[in-house]
Protein backbone atom coordinates (compact mmCIF):
# COMPACT_ATOMS: atom_id res chain seq x y z
CA UNK A 1 0.00 0.00 0.00
CA UNK A 2 1.47 3.59 -0.84
CA UNK A 3 1.20 6.77 0.23
CA UNK A 4 -2.54 8.25 -0.54
CA UNK A 5 -1.65 12.31 -0.34
CA UNK A 6 -3.40 13.90 -3.03
CA UNK A 7 -1.08 16.97 -4.22
CA UNK A 8 -4.63 18.71 -4.96
CA UNK A 9 -5.47 19.03 -1.50
CA UNK A 10 -2.83 21.63 -1.60
CA UNK A 11 -5.26 23.85 -2.97
CA UNK A 12 -7.71 23.82 -0.50
CA UNK A 13 -8.79 26.71 1.39
CA UNK A 14 -9.03 26.85 4.97
CA UNK A 15 -9.42 29.15 7.52
CA UNK A 16 -6.77 29.74 10.02
CA UNK A 17 -4.54 31.91 11.92
CA UNK A 18 -0.81 32.34 10.46
CA UNK A 19 2.02 33.91 12.21
CA UNK A 20 0.93 37.18 10.43
CA UNK A 21 -2.64 37.50 10.43
CA UNK A 22 -5.13 35.77 12.93
CA UNK A 23 -8.34 33.80 11.11
CA UNK A 24 -7.46 34.47 7.59
CA UNK A 25 -8.27 32.15 4.17
CA UNK A 26 -5.36 30.27 2.80
CA UNK A 27 -4.20 27.48 0.73
CA UNK A 28 -2.91 24.52 2.68
CA UNK A 29 -0.17 24.83 0.46
CA UNK A 30 0.99 27.72 2.06
CA UNK A 31 1.30 26.23 5.47
CA UNK A 32 2.36 22.32 4.21
CA UNK A 33 4.81 21.35 1.56
CA UNK A 34 5.04 17.57 0.47
CA UNK A 35 7.65 15.42 -1.09
CA UNK A 36 6.81 11.50 -1.53
CA UNK A 37 10.16 11.04 -0.18
CA UNK A 38 10.12 13.12 3.05
CA UNK A 39 6.06 13.43 3.39
CA UNK A 40 3.80 16.30 4.55
CA UNK A 41 5.88 19.04 6.16
CA UNK A 42 4.25 21.84 8.16
CA UNK A 43 6.58 25.05 7.05
CA UNK A 44 5.45 26.68 10.42
CA UNK A 45 5.96 23.50 12.98
CA UNK A 46 9.42 23.37 11.01
CA UNK A 47 10.25 26.77 11.55
CA UNK A 48 10.10 26.79 15.32
CA UNK A 49 11.60 23.08 15.42
CA UNK A 50 14.93 25.53 14.33
CA UNK A 51 14.91 27.27 17.34
CA UNK A 52 13.08 25.32 19.99
CA UNK A 53 12.93 21.43 20.83
CA UNK A 54 9.67 20.38 18.97
CA UNK A 55 10.27 16.56 18.95
CA UNK A 56 6.46 15.76 19.97
CA UNK A 57 5.48 17.24 16.32
CA UNK A 58 5.94 14.79 13.53
CA UNK A 59 4.65 17.60 11.39
CA UNK A 60 7.79 19.55 11.91
CA UNK A 61 10.16 16.61 10.18
CA UNK A 62 7.46 15.52 7.63
CA UNK A 63 4.73 12.99 8.08
CA UNK A 64 4.44 10.19 6.12
CA UNK A 65 1.14 8.15 5.98
CA UNK A 66 -0.46 5.49 4.08
CA UNK A 67 -3.96 6.34 4.77
CA UNK A 68 -3.80 10.18 4.40
CA UNK A 69 -7.44 12.33 4.56
CA UNK A 70 -7.83 15.76 4.21
CA UNK A 71 -9.34 16.34 7.67
CA UNK A 72 -5.41 15.05 9.04
CA UNK A 73 -4.17 18.30 7.50
CA UNK A 74 -7.28 20.57 8.97
CA UNK A 75 -6.67 18.69 11.86
CA UNK A 76 -3.03 19.65 12.64
CA UNK A 77 -3.76 23.59 12.08
CA UNK A 78 -5.83 23.36 15.22
CA UNK A 79 -3.67 21.12 17.56
CA UNK A 80 -1.64 22.91 20.03
CA UNK A 81 1.45 22.30 19.19
CA UNK A 82 0.58 23.68 15.78
CA UNK A 83 -1.02 26.80 17.85
CA UNK A 84 1.63 27.17 20.00
CA UNK A 85 3.76 27.41 17.01
CA UNK A 86 1.61 29.85 15.17
CA UNK A 87 2.02 32.56 18.38
CA UNK A 88 5.78 31.53 18.65
CA UNK A 89 6.55 33.03 14.97
CA UNK A 90 4.04 35.94 15.94
CA UNK A 91 6.08 37.06 18.70
CA UNK A 92 8.88 36.62 17.06
CA UNK A 93 7.41 39.02 13.95
CA UNK A 94 5.92 41.27 16.12
CA UNK A 95 8.88 42.08 18.23
CA UNK A 96 7.82 40.07 21.83
CA UNK A 97 10.80 38.33 22.67
CA UNK A 98 13.00 37.31 25.58
CA UNK A 99 14.24 40.85 26.09
CA UNK A 100 10.99 42.42 26.56
CA UNK A 101 10.06 39.65 29.15
CA UNK A 102 13.75 40.09 31.61
CA UNK A 103 12.69 43.84 30.97
CA UNK A 104 9.49 43.73 32.36
CA UNK A 105 8.42 45.77 35.77
CA UNK A 106 7.88 43.39 38.62
CA UNK A 107 4.86 45.29 38.97
CA UNK A 108 3.46 44.74 35.68
CA UNK A 109 4.13 41.20 36.13
CA UNK A 110 2.41 40.69 39.25
CA UNK A 111 -0.41 42.57 37.37
CA UNK A 112 -0.54 40.05 34.56
CA UNK A 113 -0.59 37.15 36.68
CA UNK A 114 -3.48 38.37 38.85
CA UNK A 115 -5.01 39.44 35.86
CA UNK A 116 -4.78 35.29 34.45
CA UNK A 117 -5.84 34.35 38.22
CA UNK A 118 -8.96 36.32 38.41
CA UNK A 119 -9.72 34.55 34.32
CA UNK A 120 -9.46 31.38 36.03
CA UNK A 121 -12.74 29.26 37.04
CA UNK A 122 -13.39 27.02 39.78
CA UNK A 123 -16.26 24.81 40.61
CA UNK A 124 -17.36 26.83 43.88
CA UNK A 125 -17.27 29.91 41.28
CA UNK A 126 -19.47 28.69 39.23
CA UNK A 127 -21.76 27.53 41.71
CA UNK A 128 -21.86 30.93 43.27
CA UNK A 129 -22.88 32.18 39.76
CA UNK A 130 -25.75 29.64 39.06
CA UNK A 131 -27.01 30.41 42.89
CA UNK A 132 -27.32 33.96 41.76
CA UNK A 133 -29.36 32.84 38.99
CA UNK A 134 -31.41 31.22 40.95
CA UNK A 135 -32.16 34.10 43.46
CA UNK A 136 -33.09 36.51 40.63
CA UNK A 137 -35.83 33.46 39.21
CA UNK A 138 -36.79 33.13 43.33
CA UNK A 139 -37.44 36.74 43.97
CA UNK A 140 -39.04 37.07 40.34
CA UNK A 141 -36.55 39.62 38.83
CA UNK A 142 -35.54 40.03 35.29
CA UNK A 143 -32.68 38.27 34.09
CA UNK A 144 -30.98 41.35 33.75
CA UNK A 145 -30.51 42.01 37.33
CA UNK A 146 -28.26 39.28 37.80
CA UNK A 147 -25.29 41.30 36.92
CA UNK A 148 -26.04 43.68 40.04
CA UNK A 149 -26.25 41.03 41.87
CA UNK A 150 -22.88 39.27 40.97
CA UNK A 151 -21.11 42.36 41.55
CA UNK A 152 -22.89 42.48 44.81
CA UNK A 153 -21.81 38.90 45.90
CA UNK A 154 -18.56 39.84 44.31
CA UNK A 155 -17.80 42.63 47.15
CA UNK A 156 -17.62 39.32 49.51
CA UNK A 157 -16.19 36.13 48.12
CA UNK A 158 -13.90 36.15 44.82
CA UNK A 159 -15.99 35.67 41.26
CA UNK A 160 -13.76 35.29 38.27
CA UNK A 161 -14.06 38.33 36.15
CA UNK A 162 -14.50 36.05 32.54
CA UNK A 163 -18.26 35.84 33.79
CA UNK A 164 -18.91 39.48 32.67
CA UNK A 165 -17.93 38.24 29.40
CA UNK A 166 -19.75 34.81 29.13
CA UNK A 167 -23.44 34.67 29.21
CA UNK A 168 -23.69 32.00 32.22
CA UNK A 169 -27.31 33.72 32.85
CA UNK A 170 -29.18 32.96 29.83
CA UNK A 171 -27.33 29.69 29.26
CA UNK A 172 -27.98 28.23 32.16
CA UNK A 173 -31.42 29.57 32.02
CA UNK A 174 -32.01 27.71 28.86
CA UNK A 175 -30.75 24.80 30.28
Amino acid sequence: MGDSFKLKWLKVKVATDTPDVENVNVELSSIYEYSYENGLKCKICAACSSFKTNTANEYATGKRWEAWELDYCKRHLLSCIHAKNVQSLCNQKHGISVKSLLTEKLADRKACLDHAKRLQTNEEQIRILMDNILLAINMNTSMLSVPTIHDQIGKFVSLPDSWRSKKYTFEFVAA
